[in-house]
């Protein structure tokens, strides 16, 4: 089920090139169906506990995709953000743990 996470970072990507394509923007039904697939596709599985770099993306970008959609930040946009950099620490300890130098 690894794939989830990058199936969200492509409908995410989907939903902001149908958004900056039309003269609609955010409010454009495409853009917003391909919105709620991502939000679908990431929670295929926990974010929270498997977390990965594509997971990171797909956040980050519904969080920028929110902020769009109501022409102006929002708190619902920040929130996606700040769960997207919190996991992204997280993602980046997990990876320097697990490497080893020589």
């Amino acid at each position: 089920m690894r794939q989830s996470h990058e199936l969200a970072l492509l409908f995410v990507l989907f939903a902001c090139g149908a958004a900056a394509g039309s003269a609609l923007g955010s409010e454009n039904p495409e853009a917003r169906l391909y919105s709620t697939f991502a939000r679908a596709s990431l929670s295929m599985r926990s974010i929270m506990e498997e977390g990965s770099i594509s997971a990171c993306q797909a956040v980050f970008l519904l969080g920028a995709f929110e902020g769009n959609l109501r022409k102006g930040p929002s708190e619902n946009s920040w929130r996606l953000k700040s769960i997207a950099l919190s996991l992204a620490s997280s993602v980046r300890a997990l990876f320097s743990c697990s490497m080893t130098f020589y």
